[in-house]
């Protein structure tokens, strides 16, 4: 597998879970009973946090590429 199809994946993860995030994030915006909205949050935060370890993931993957290539 190629760095360029490697990035794909990734970024299609984290496309998806940006979407997830903003349908959960509406979902709460319009949510009236207080555990469901504490559930919502703690999803959102848990998304987040995963969505943060795929970027930083995307972004060694990408540093280390341009290094193998001689770009910095």
């Amino acid at each position: 597998m190629s760095v360029n199809d490697a990035l794909r994946i990734v970024d299609s993860i984290i496309d998806s879970m940006r979407a997830r995030i903003n349908y959960l994030s509406d979902d709460l915006r319009y949510e009236l009973r207080a555990y469901r909205r504490a559930r919502l949050r703690k999803l959102i935060a848990e998304f987040n946090e995963l969505l943060r370890g795929w970027e930083s993931f995307r972004a060694s993957l990408v540093s280390n590429h341009a290094i193998g290539q001689g770009i910095q």
